[in-house]
C-alpha cells in the first residue's frame, strides 16, 4: 500500500509540475489535425480526459481497453455533448470576440463478459473536432475605424471518429487489454472576402475527407481493490497523434468515499513532443452520487509563446441499474499567432470552449 501511495504521489506532483493540453478550437486546430477533445464521453470528461484509469465501462476500449475487464457484467455507455468556443482577437485594429457553437463529443459502447476472466467490448467515439468560426475586418486607417474596407472570414465544420472493438484478460494481479479499428471522419471549409468599398463578395469552399486509417490500443491495469495502475498506449494516424499515457486513482480512508489521481500523458506530434499532465479527484456522499473535479494543463516544447490550461467537473447520479454522467469542461489557449495565413502575424488570439456533457451507463449481470 505505501508503494502505491508513492506511485500515485509521484503521478501527481509532476502532472502539477508539467503543463499539458489545455485543448482549445481555432483556426489553427481547423486548419490541422483539429481539436482534440477532452475526453470521449461525459465520465472521461469529468476526470480532466482521463485515459490510463477508467471506470470500467464499455468506453474503456477507446481509451485503456484492459479497463473493460475491471467491472463485471453487461455494460452500455451512451454519451453526448456540445460546445461553445468563444475567439477573442487582438490585433491592429483593436479587440474584438466572437462565438460559435459545435458537437462536442458523441459515444456509443458495450460490453459482456465471455468468461470469469474475459471480456469483449465494441464502441464508437467521435474523438475530435473541425469547427470554427472566425473573421478579420481591415480599414484605411486602423485609427480611423469608420472606414471599413474588407473583411475576411471563415466557418468550417466536421469531426473525427473511431470504431473499435477488443478484449481484456485477467492474468493474476493484472488486467491486458488491445482494441483495434478504424478512424474515419471529414470537414469542410468555406472563406469569404468582402469588399466593402467594390461592394463584392467572394467565397471559397473545399472540403477534406480523412478516410478510414486503421488503428488500436494496447492497455494494463493494476488493481488494488478499488485502487488501481493504469498505463495505455494509442497508435497515430494522419489526423491523431500516437500517445501514450501513465496514471493512478487511490481511494482514500476506510469508507472509499474519496478518491484521487493523475495522469501523464505523451504525444508525439512529428518531432515535436507534447507533455499533457491531469490531476483529479471525486468524492462520494451517499451511495447514488459521486462528485469529481479535475484540471489539465499543457506544454508543447516548441510552442514557447502560449499558455494553456484548463478545468473540469461533473458527477454521476446512480439510479439502480442505471447511472447518470454529466460534465463540465472549460480550457483556455493564448498564444500569439498569425490569423488566416496574414504577413503581418504576431496576433494576440485566445480560444475558450466550453462543453457540456451527459451520458448514461447501464450495467447488468454477466451473460
Amino acid at each position: 500500500m505505501a508503494s502505491l501511495r508513492l506511485c500515485a504521489l509521484a503521478a501527481l506532483v509532476a502532472a502539477l509540475v508539467l503543463p499539458s493540453d489545455a485543448l482549445a478550437f481555432g483556426y489553427g486546430h481547423s486548419e490541422g489535425s483539429g481539436t482534440d477533445l477532452p475526453g470521449i464521453h461525459a465520465a472521461s470528461i469529468s476526470l480532466a480526459g482521463a485515459r490510463a484509469v477508467g471506470f470500467g465501462d464499455a468506453a474503456s476500449v477507446l481509451l485503456n481497453p484492459a479497463d473493460i475487464y475491471r467491472v463485471p457484467g453487461r455494460v452500455l455507455n451512451a454519451s453526448g455533448g456540445g460546445a461553445v468556443a468563444t475567439e477573442l482577437v487582438e490585433d491592429t485594429t483593436g479587440k474584438y470576440s466572437r462565438n460559435y457553437a459545435s458537437i462536442a463529443n458523441a459515444c456509443i459502447a458495450a460490453k459482456i463478459d465471455l468468461a470469469s476472466d474475459f471480456s469483449l467490448a465494441v464502441g464508437m467515439a467521435r474523438l475530435s473536432d473541425f469547427s470554427y468560426e472566425g473573421i478579420r475586418y481591415f480599414y484605411l486607417d486602423p485609427l480611423e475605424q469608420d472606414l471599413l474596407t474588407n473583411a475576411e472570414s471563415q466557418e468550417s465544420s466536421g469531426g473525427l471518429w473511431e470504431a473499435a472493438a477488443g478484449s481484456a484478460y485477467k492474468f493474476g494481479p493484472v488486467i491486458l487489454g488491445a482494441s483495434g479499428g478504424i478512424r474515419f471522419g471529414s470537414a469542410s471549409y468555406t472563406f469569404t472576402e468582402t469588399d466593402y468599398v467594390e461592394q463584392t463578395q467572394t467565397d471559397s469552399t473545399w472540403s477534406r475527407d480523412f478516410g478510414s486509417e486503421p488503428c488500436f490500443h494496447l492497455g494494463l491495469m493494476v488493481p488494488f481493490g478499488l485502487n488501481r495502475l493504469g498505463a495505455s498506449y494509442t497508435s497515430g494516424t494522419d489526423e491523431y497523434a500516437d500517445r501514450v499515457a501513465l496514471g493512478a486513482m487511490i481511494y482514500t480512508g476506510s469508507s472509499n468515499l474519496g478518491a484521487f489521481g493523475g495522469e501523464l500523458e505523451f504525444r508525439d506530434l512529428g518531432g515535436d513532443t507534447e507533455y499533457t499532465g491531469r490531476v483529479f479527484g471525486q468524492y462520494s456522499p451517499g451511495n447514488s452520487f459521486t462528485f469529481r473535479l479535475g484540471t489539465f494543463i499543457t506544454q508543447r516544447p516548441e510552442m514557447t509563446d502560449s499558455e494553456k490550461l484548463g478545468i473540469s467537473l461533473g458527477g454521476v447520479i446512480g439510479l439502480g441499474r442505471v447511472s447518470l454522467d454529466f460534465a463540465y469542461s472549460w480550457s483556455r489557449d493564448e498564444r500569439t499567432t498569425d490569423i488566416f495565413s496574414n504577413p503581418e502575424g504576431g496576433f494576440y488570439v485566445a480560444d475558450s470552449p466550453s462543453i457540456v456533457s451527459v451520458g448514461l451507463a447501464w450495467t447488468g449481470g454477466r451473460g
